[in-house]
């Protein structure tokens, strides 16, 4: 996940030009400099080593933006949590969509909340999907990398045809 490119310094303009920094917080993750929070509700963590710098989404004052973002954190707290505990959770997270507010609740009791509007169509066909809801719930400590890993678990095998189509190009 290192980049040093053109193309991430662009992303950093356009998260940050013509823009106003409401908060500068600091950031818990690993190889995490800061958390930037803006006016117009995006937030982000610029993450850095001596190979390069990265841009990971995180919520903002409005919440998440995205799955991907949720999923992200949901595993990095897992980490952490685990680091601390020194021992590996095995306990999947809980979902529940309460007036169209989807809870990912932790084995830690931290919740994460999007609303199912940020989600894509094929995200909400899935979550509202009781094999596809637990399918989350599994891959949510696979944090940034749920995608990708969803294709490779039992749940994923038992979800139907029309649905496990919307997601074999990781892009859904």
């Amino acid at each position: 996940m290192l980049y040093s490119s053109e193309k991430e310094l662009d992303q950093l303009r356009k998260l940050l030009e013509g823009k106003t920094i409401q908060k500068i917080d600091p950031a818990t993750l690993d190889e995490s400099i800061c958390k930037f929070i803006l006016t117009d509700g995006t937030a982000f963590i610029l993450c850095a080593t001596e190979l390069g710098f990265w841009i990971k989404e995180t919520a903002g004052i409005t919440g998440y933006k995205s799955l991907d973002a949720l999923m992200s954190d949901y595993g990095d707290h897992i980490y952490n949590a685990d680091s601390k505990n020194k021992a590996f959770t095995e306990e999947n997270a809980k979902i529940d969509i309460i007036n169209n507010i989807i809870i990912f609740t932790s084995p830690f009791n931290k919740e994460f909340h999007i609303a199912l509007s940020n989600l894509s169509k094929n995200e909400q066909k899935l979550i509202n999907h009781k094999t596809g809801k637990k399918l989350l719930e599994r891959m949510a400590s696979s944090g940034y990398f749920w995608r990708g890993f969803m294709h490779h678990s039992k749940i994923f095998k038992k979800l139907p045809k029309d649905l496990k189509e919307m997601f074999e190009d990781h892009n859904a």
